[in-house]
């Protein structure tokens, strides 16, 4: 299976393919760092079979010459956007180490995120998890999450 890892931390990104490569060793994984490289790569051949996104991305890659954009506090939210109008729906597993994020003059909780994405995007989006680089629960709940993608839910 291919999956795609669009993440822009590159500590969370290596935990994230490390822990994907020990419990999935057989499929195939590509990552990107931002929203513009995210979407090059979910639109090319050959597409990803499931993604995996972060919801906070830069808009472009962050190089010597290049800051990465704008910062975008719903930069997967625009990842899934551009899938849901060219009606590529393949599953999207969030996943984010932020308990909260601001919007208007408030805040939105990670319930209110699921709720939204489940509400916006019925057809691709299958769960969000929350990350936390000092425990490891994110782990068990991606494992179980990647077995209701994964076809027959194997590891390899």
């Amino acid at each position: 299976m291919r999956l795609l890892l669009i993440e822009d931390d590159a500590f969370k990104a290596k935990r994230i393919c490390k822990f994907l490569a020990d419990r999935f060793p057989t499929h195939d994984v590509a990552v990107e760092r931002s929203v513009s490289a995210g979407l090059s790569r979910i639109f090319s051949s050959p597409a990803p079979e499931a993604i995996l996104l972060d919801m906070s991305l830069s808009t472009y890659d962050v190089g010597p010459r290049e800051t990465g954009g704008r910062p975008q506090n719903f930069g997967g939210i625009a990842v899934l956007e551009h899938m849901s109008r060219r009606n590529f729906l393949v599953p999207v597993i969030v996943i984010t180490q932020f308990d909260t994020f601001p919007k208007d003059n408030g805040e939105m909780s990670l319930e209110d995120i699921r709720a939204d994405l489940k509400r916006r995007f019925p057809a691709a989006f299958v769960d969000l998890v929350y990350y936390s680089s000092r425990e490891a629960a994110w782990e068990g709940a991606l494992a179980s999450l990647l077995g209701t993608v994964i076809p027959n839910g194997s590891p390899g």
